[in-house]
């Protein structure tokens, strides 16, 4: 069995893209905030 390999993809780049909505019409909870927490911590780390 071969190891695995890693191939940086340059061109067509690849992107996603991540998007966190909530009402305006309703205060945010603690369950919202600490979702946008959560994801703003994965975030950071991931790009770095």
């Amino acid at each position: 069995m071969q190891g695995l390999t890693t191939h940086r993809i340059d061109k067509p780049k690849l992107t996603s893209q991540l998007v966190l909505v909530w009402s305006a019409r309703r205060p945010m909870t603690a369950t919202h905030k600490a979702a946008m927490q959560v994801t703003q911590q994965v975030v950071a780390k991931a790009l770095t």
